[in-house]
């Protein structure tokens, strides 16, 4: 599939895979590779760095979400005659979702660091952009103070950066990797989105007993575990480096779980493990 228009393109290969109803047995799966490339991911792109070259924005688009894997499931459980009815009516029901983490853009929001006139500068980067790992609260991305002595910051930092601009502004490194502030006059190198955040990974999981008390009413009784795994999925990372040289800094760090970010806490898909019951009659 390719998509084109508004100087983006869109390339997806999708895979489907079905059971139909076999002994009480029916599964749905899916998968997707895609890549999706643009200039600006929205109607008002605040965070261009250069405004006279917009076309030096293209990358990565803020939703480019490259592998998704989806499988949803139900089984009716083999009923026999028994006491209270206990051993029919029985059913599960599953989905699983997992997803590759979605770009994040670094940018320096307002400061004018580099003294170009835009106020929305990128900063340089050296080395690996998939060794650069977004942070749970209280951590953030591993910073750097300069305190005025040659080499006090770190050393992938000083080899790349002016000492004033250190002395200035710090860098934030890790292992294999390296962002430096801008030297004055010039615009940092770091493209948009080559950084991944979180990944997404979500499995839900319910359970059901139907109660037949007559040919047309039902009493179905429901617990239903959304995250079985108990594994929480976070959203929000904060991209903007003036938060990292800050005090307090926040750079790098996932602000709440999906659920929150969606405005539906608890039972928005990605939060942490939540069981609920139900009953409900059918007539």
């Amino acid at each position: 599939m390719l998509g084109n228009g508004d100087n983006s393109i869109y390339h997806a290969l999708q895979v489907t895979l079905k059971q139909r109803t076999h002994k009480g047995l029916y599964f749905v799966s899916g998968y997707t590779w895609a890549h999706s490339i643009d200039d600006s991911s929205g109607n008002r792109q605040f965070n261009i760095q250069d405004s006279t070259n917009p076309g030096a924005e293209r990358g990565n688009s803020d939703h480019d979400i490259r592998h998704r894997f989806t499988i949803a499931a139900t089984y009716q459980l083999p009923s026999r005659p028994g006491h209270g009815q206990m051993l029919q009516g029985w059913g599960l029901n599953t989905i699983f979702t997992a997803e590759t983490g979605e770009p994040l853009f670094f940018y320096d929001d307002g400061d004018d660091i580099s003294g170009t006139g835009e106020f929305t500068d990128r900063w340089n980067f050296t080395g690996n952009p998939s060794a650069v790992h977004w942070t749970k609260p209280p951590a953030e991305l591993p910073f750097f103070a300069y305190d005025g002595t040659p080499g006090s910051t770190n050393p992938a930092c000083d080899a790349v950066a002016s000492q004033g601009q250190l002395q200035s502004y710090g860098c934030f490194a890790g292992n294999g990797w390296a962002m430096t502030p801008p030297e004055p006059g010039e615009f940092g190198n770091m493209r948009r989105n080559v950084v991944r955040g979180p990944a997404y990974v979500d499995w839900d999981f319910s359970v059901i007993k139907t109660f037949k008390f007559h040919e047309r009413l039902h009493l179905e009784a429901r617990a239903e575990f959304f995250d079985i795994l108990n594994h929480p999925n976070f959203a929000g990372v904060d991209t903007d480096l003036i938060d990292g040289y800050q005090p307090g800094g926040t750079t790098g760090q996932a602000q709440y779980t999906t659920d929150i970010a969606a405005s539906n806490p608890v039972l928005g898909s990605g939060g942490a493990r939540h069981i609920q019951f139900g009953l409900k009659f059918i007539w």
